[in-house]
């Protein structure tokens, strides 16, 4: 017998124990994913375009009022470079429907599962619409944000022109990179949504229920809408989260109370859906403690969970985005302080940033529902290194969850989406990716998941 001889029948019986596992526990969950399409970059690209262009970006009033020493860092150029970079996603042309099918498929393929065997996802929403606006207040002292803001900065008087003839150019540009790319939003389509946000005259009435106190952008609320859907088509299966921005007006009204333009009025956020969970992503300009404390009440009274941007990297991509040190997991302190119970995961567990992994080791050993996510884990020497944490910490053993943050993990084009489950597998091992796949996920989404 050859000395790789039993190291090969360790694996095989490593991985007959995952087939055993996958078949008789309960299913292996994506806790971090995103299933829009190229469709919503559009119409929140165009909402956005078209409130600058009418002069009032974000919104007139709650901006002065917010921060009136602040400094917009909208451009066209950084609007343009927001399409670009989603439309560069390639997963992203797709429907939700199909990119929940790919994830599935692709847990299946990079597992060796039985075809047979399902996966549940909880596809976090997006809100970029406010990225490009003033923070939700001041920065709180010594915040390690990126380089000061491209307003301040001199810039082409074009790029910051707030017209109607900058809007035609954006259109122009915004059908030459659909085109360009192959886009799934067709030429005609694109057309007609620049001409629909036109029609509206202005930036409040492109909101729908501005008067009423609250906002609703085309692509928001026509994500909402697809979540929705798929939820229902999967029900036991798809957990949706609910993206709150502050700077939303009546985004908070949406998620707990409700609205009469949306799910019949009802709250979207509840433990029975159809959106199940919270995603907050500070990293485009709000601290934990700009968020209204009553949403943090009715988490922790429902215990619903919340998921919350925790890299020195994401979007929009690169090192110079003004509001990356937002994200800072440091930041969470007072809330939880407060509020000791809540259950957080703070995605991609600090990745790029070694202090961030060291503030949330911290929160893990103060708090009991803190935990972390490994989502867009895509290169070898980060899974390497988490790994090593994961040995050296019992609590990381029982707060880390699995996660795919596809479609945008899927821009790194460093794995393919079958290659992203491969390489946990050959990383983590058997054993241990189920404890992260199955075991610390349900534990996270406990209140959530069907008993």
């Amino acid at each position: 017998m050859t000395a790789a001889e039993p190291h090969c029948e360790d694996r095989i019986a490593a991985d007959s124990l995952w087939l055993h596992q996958a078949v008789m526990t309960p299913k292996p969950i994506d806790a971090h994913c995103h299933l829009f399409s190229a469709r919503y970059v559009v119409e929140e690209a165009v909402a956005m375009g078209w409130a600058y262009a009418t002069g009032n970006y974000p919104h007139a009033e709650a901006a002065a009022r917010a921060a009136p020493d602040a400094v917009s860092p909208f451009s066209w150029s950084r609007l343009v470079d927001v399409v670009k970079w989603f439309l560069d996603i390639r997963a992203a042309v797709s429907s939700y429907e199909a990119n929940c099918r790919s994830i599935a498929e692709a847990c299946r393929m990079g597992l060796d599962l039985p075809a047979s065997a399902e996966l549940i996802v909880a596809p976090l929403m997006m809100d970029m619409f406010y990225m490009f606006g003033p923070p939700a207040s001041r920065p709180a002292q010594g915040i390690q944000a990126g380089r000061p803001l491209r307003g301040k900065r001199l810039r082409a008087a074009e790029d910051g022109e707030a017209s109607e003839a900058a809007f035609e150019r954006f259109r122009r540009q915004v059908i030459a990179l659909a085109v360009e790319r192959a886009a799934a939003v067709s030429v005609a389509e694109i057309d007609r949504i620049f001409r629909d946000a036109k029609s509206k005259g202005t930036a409040k009435k492109v909101m729908r229920g501005f008067a009423a106190g609250w906002e609703l952008s085309r692509g928001f609320r026509n994500q909402i809408d697809a979540l929705i859907d798929l939820q229902a088509s999967h029900a036991g299966s798809v957990f949706p989260f609910f993206a709150v921005d502050p700077r939303r007006c009546g985004a908070v009204d949406m998620a707990i109370r409700g609205i009469p333009e949306l799910n019949g009025g009802k709250p979207l956020v509840t433990l029975t859906g159809p959106f199940f969970g919270i995603k907050l992503y500070t990293r485009l300009g709000y601290l934990p403690e700009d968020v209204p404390d009553e949403l943090y009440d009715y988490c922790d009274a429902n215990r619903i969970p919340i998921t919350v941007h925790a890299s020195a990297r994401g979007f929009p991509p690169g090192s110079h985005w003004e509001y990356a040190g937002y994200a800072a997991p440091r930041y969470w302190q007072a809330v939880l302080d407060k509020h000791p119970a809540l259950r957080v995961d703070f995605a991609h567990f600090g990745n790029g940033n070694p202090d961030w992994v060291r503030q949330i080791l911290g929160l893990m050993t103060h708090y009991q529902n803190i935990f972390a996510d490994l989502a867009c884990y895509t290169q070898h020497g980060e899974l390497f290194q988490v790994r090593k944490v994961w040995s050296d910490n019992a609590i990381v053993r029982d707060r880390l969850l699995f996660g795919t943050d596809f479609v945008v993990s899927s821009l790194t084009k460093i794995l393919s989406l079958e290659g992203y489950f491969e390489a946990f597998r050959e990383v983590f091992g058997a054993a241990d990716l189920h404890k992260l796949m199955t075991i610390n996920t349900r534990t996270f989404l406990q209140p959530i998941l069907p008993g």
